[in-house]
């Protein structure tokens, strides 16, 4: 097995973080993608309240503006 790390295919623009070869077999290519947190951060920041998806808490009870430690998109 083999490990390519950060290879470009020739013209493409595809440059996936790792692809792995086996003789005989083939090859996977790994592509990690992680969403942008600085607004998440900021407003954990200045927000005074945090819940967490699981609280029966509900937002419109608290008195100031609610981040969510984990997002639903």
């Amino acid at each position: 097995m083999t490990f390519e790390m950060e290879p470009t295919a020739g013209e493409a623009k595809v440059n996936p973080e790792v692809v792995t070869k086996l003789d005989g077999v083939g090859a996977l290519g790994v592509e990690v993608k992680a969403p942008d947190l600085r607004t998440h951060l900021q407003l954990r920041a200045s927000n005074p309240w945090q819940l967490n998806a699981r609280t029966a808490v509900a937002p419109t009870s608290l008195d100031g503006a609610v981040t969510y430690l984990v997002t639903t998109r």
